[in-house]
C-alpha cells in the first residue's frame, strides 16, 4: 500500500489558522534575525494541500518559497494559483535533509500507525527519516516534525 496512491482523508488548514501562523512566525522571525528582506528568507511548506498557508506567506511578502504536495489532483490548481512557488510534487519524506530553510511552516498529515501498519512499514522501508525515527504506535506527523527540524537553518523557525 503506497501512501502516494492511497486514498486518505484530507483536512485542509482553515484560513484563520494559516493567517495566524504566518503572521506570528513572521513577527518572531524578524525580531530574532538579521535578515529583514523577506525575499531572502528561505521558506518550506512540506504539505501544501490547497495552498492556504502559501496564500498567507505570499500576502505577507515572502517570495523564496518551496512547497511539497503528493496529491497529484492538486497540482494544476497549485501551479495556476501560485506560479512563483517552487513546487515538488513528491513525498516530502524523501527530500534531501541537507537542504536548509529559515522557516518551515505547514500542516502535516495526521495518520495513526495503529490502523495503518502496512503504510508505516512501507514508509520505514522507503524513507531513511522514517527508518531513523520509527518507534511504533506513532503518527505520520512525527516524521514531518523530525525532518523539519533536520532541515532548519540555525535560528530557524518550525511551525
Amino acid at each position: 500500500m503506497d501512501l502516494n496512491k492511497n486514498q486518505l482523508s484530507q483536512i485542509f488548514t482553515p484560513d484563520y489558522m494559516a493567517e495566524f501562523m504566518v503572521k506570528n512566525v513572521k513577527s518572531l522571525y524578524l525580531a530574532n534575525q538579521d535578515i529583514k528582506i523577506l525575499e531572502k528568507v528561505k521558506i518550506l511548506e512540506p504539505s501544501a494541500g490547497k495552498g492556504v498557508i502559501l496564500k498567507y506567506l505570499i500576502s505577507e511578502g515572502f517570495k523564496n518559497i518551496t512547497a511539497y504536495e503528493i496529491d497529484q489532483k492538486l497540482e494544476r490548481s497549485l501551479l495556476e494559483n501560485y506560479p512563483d512557488v517552487k513546487f515538488k510534487f513528491d513525498n516530502f519524506l524523501g527530500s534531501n535533509p541537507n537542504e536548509k530553510f529559515d522557516i518551515i511552516m505547514g500542516n502535516p498529515p495526521y495518520l495513526g500507525q495503529n490502523y495503518n501498519a502496512q503504510i508505516f512499514q512501507e514508509l520505514v522501508k522507503n524513507y531513511s527519516i522514517c527508518k531513523k525515527y520509527f518507534v511504533g504506535n506513532m503518527d505520520l506527523f512525527y516524521f514531518f516534525i523530525h525532518l523539519g527540524i533536520d532541515k532548519l537553518k540555525p535560528g530557524g523557525f518550525l511551525s
